[in-house]
């Protein structure tokens, strides 16, 4: 009986497992989808891009797409650009006023985050994950070098590099998401300019 509950318990891990990837492997879909409609018609710069996508989760994937699907339907309206800036602008507000939130605590003096209920907040901000590992921090290093900025899928396919090393060495794994490299490599600049903004004024 215990070897049945253990494969069961296995089962039910490889299939939460898939379920992650599926839900992973959709969201670099709609990312890519987002940053092809950015790029070809000129809406957005990569730092906005970053912004509407580096904390959305798997999860919400469904709504980038209904995003990119409104974009794709002020494109091909009468005033395609006009339009579609006025979409992306109203998506970047409420990207802002969901970090805003998250930052400021409610007056119970608890963060906005854990006072918020499961299923609120913003369409683009995901819940907190497991903290960053020395060996994680690292490997993002390498995998960034690895794949460059241009690389086809560049943040999924260093997810998945610092996941396939990290069970290379056998320790735990968190099992990164493309999300979470974008979430971590953009703190790790924000950081590193706060440092170098202190530098100058010493």
């Amino acid at each position: 009986e215990a070897e049945a509950e253990a494969e069961r318990a296995r089962a039910d891990a490889a299939e939460r497992r898939r379920l992650k990837e599926r839900a992973a492997k959709g969201l670099r879909k709609a990312r890519g989808r987002l940053r092809a409609l950015c790029k070809e018609s000129r809406l957005c710069e990569e730092e906005e891009w970053e912004k509407l996508c580096g904390n959305a989760t798997a999860e919400r994937s469904d709504q980038l797409e209904t995003l990119c699907a409104g974009l794709e339907r002020d494109l091909a309206g009468p005033e395609p650009l006009a339009a579609a800036q006025a979409r992306l602008r109203e998506a970047l507000a409420a990207v802002d006023a969901a970090t805003e939130a998250e930052a400021t605590p409610p007056t119970g003096g608890e963060p906005a985050a854990a006072a918020a209920p499961a299923g609120g907040g913003s369409a683009l901000i995901g819940e907190r994950r497991a903290p960053w590992t020395e060996t994680e921090l690292a490997l993002l290093s390498k995998g960034s070098n690895k794949f460059p900025g241009g690389v086809v899928d560049r943040w999924g396919r260093i997810a998945d590099f610092i996941n396939v090393e990290v069970a290379k060495l056998q320790t735990e794994s968190h099992g990164r998401t493309a999300d979470e490299v974008i979430a971590k490599t953009r703190d790790l600049r924000k950081e590193l300019e706060k440092r170098a903004a202190r530098q100058r004024e010493q």
